[in-house]
């Protein structure tokens, strides 16, 4: 199962209340695809702050998702408001797709680098 958002002049966004796990490192973890033909920047905010900001482009994303993690052991055992927030960087449609959008208990290993 996918989600999926569009930004143009107007920003996407996905917006919830959510208790942060106390203890361990916990993370918010974005898996998010794109458009081809486009260009997004998404800012991730927690309680205002932004504490994300990734500019996804057919030349930044690993084939087919791109992967984000997000340190939120500063937040941990606390109920905080998380935004994600899609941006067009042109002004035109961008879509994106949401594969996973989850807080998890501890940072997930980075993938491994292609070898060529």
């Amino acid at each position: 199962k996918v989600l999926v958002t569009k930004a143009a002049e107007t920003p996407a966004r996905l917006v919830r209340r959510v208790k942060v796990p106390a203890g361990g490192h916990p993370h918010l973890l974005l898996e998010l695809g794109h458009s081809r033909a486009s260009s997004s920047r998404v800012d991730v905010r927690v309680d205002g702050l932004t504490l994300l900001q990734a500019t996804v482009t057919p030349g930044t994303a690993e084939e087919p998702w791109r992967r984000c993690q997000v340190d939120l052991s500063a937040y941990a055992g606390r109920t905080v408001r998380i935004a994600v927030v899609q941006h067009s960087t042109t002004g035109s449609a961008a879509y994106a797709w949401w594969k996973r959008l989850e807080v998890i208990p501890k940072k997930l290993p980075e993938p491994a680098a292609a070898v060529e």
